[in-house]
């Protein structure tokens, strides 16, 4: 009996350790256009997928920010 709950622990496991869990993150950016007293913030869509690809997406928004010398801001 402790035999098969010891295969099934390591099955359970690998299991949970291998799978790829899907993560949603939504990110936004804040600037001031020059010459204005109020802030902007450009919001965009939700991203849903790996760690690599999130990643990505944040690396995408820090990009279009810096042009605008925004602030970003990402929510898991």
């Amino acid at each position: 009996m402790k035999k098969i709950f010891l295969v099934l622990a390591a099955f359970v496991g690998v299991v949970l350790f291998t799978s790829s869990c899907k993560k949603c993150t939504t990110c936004s950016y804040t600037y001031r256009l020059p010459g204005t007293t109020s802030d902007s913030t450009v919001t965009y869509a939700e991203q849903c997928g790996k760690k690599g690809d999130n990643k990505n997406y944040e690396n995408s928004v820090k990009a279009d920010a810096s042009k605008n010398g925004g602030t970003v801001t990402c929510k898991d």
